[in-house]
């Protein structure tokens, strides 16, 4: 199964220090618009992360889709995801963007469909329980989120892994 990683996730799992583990795992799938905001962009605005994921993922390969951003005012790299995820039924992915979740959660309602998404630190502990990452990697990744997530999400997924 591919994990489609937005930007959000991109660098909450790379601060994390497990984009690599998971990266080289699992078949990742970084859709154009998501490579151009996480690191392209990333890379001219003089953002740290973007340099190392770039190193992690290497250049992109996906093309550039046309789309019209319009779910309810998320950005390109958003509507990339969901639209490679509804084109490739049976993937997942994780994202903390609170906008775009609230998005799908309307979506969800209005369409009767089921999206497959996770919060980084439930992603962290389902690739724990998937073999991906050691439960070490896991409450170290967690703890290194800080105050990029809610800390009940945080709170939760430290809970799980204690029950592994």
């Amino acid at each position: 199964m591919a994990v489609i990683l937005d930007a959000n996730a991109l660098i909450n799992l790379y601060r994390a220090e497990i984009l690599s583990l998971i990266y080289l795992a699992t078949e990742c799938i970084v859709p154009a618009e998501v490579y151009a905001e996480a690191v392209t962009n990333g890379q001219m605005a003089g953002y740290p992360d973007s340099s190392g994921i770039a190193e992690i993922i290497g250049p992109c390969t996906e093309e550039f889709m046309e789309i019209q951003p319009d779910l309810g005012r998320t950005g390109r790299g958003e509507t990339a995801v969901l639209r490679v995820y509804l084109e490739r039924r049976g993937n997942s992915f994780p994202s903390d963007d609170q906008r775009f979740l609230r998005y799908l959660e309307r979506m969800e309602r209005s369409e009767r469909v089921a999206i497959r998404h996770l919060g980084t630190p439930q992603f962290i502990v389902q690739s724990t329980i998937n073999g991906l990452i050691t439960k070490s990697q896991a409450l170290d990744g967690i703890a290194s989120l800080g105050g990029g997530i809610s800390e009940v999400q945080s709170t939760d997924a430290l809970q799980r892994l204690e029950t592994l």
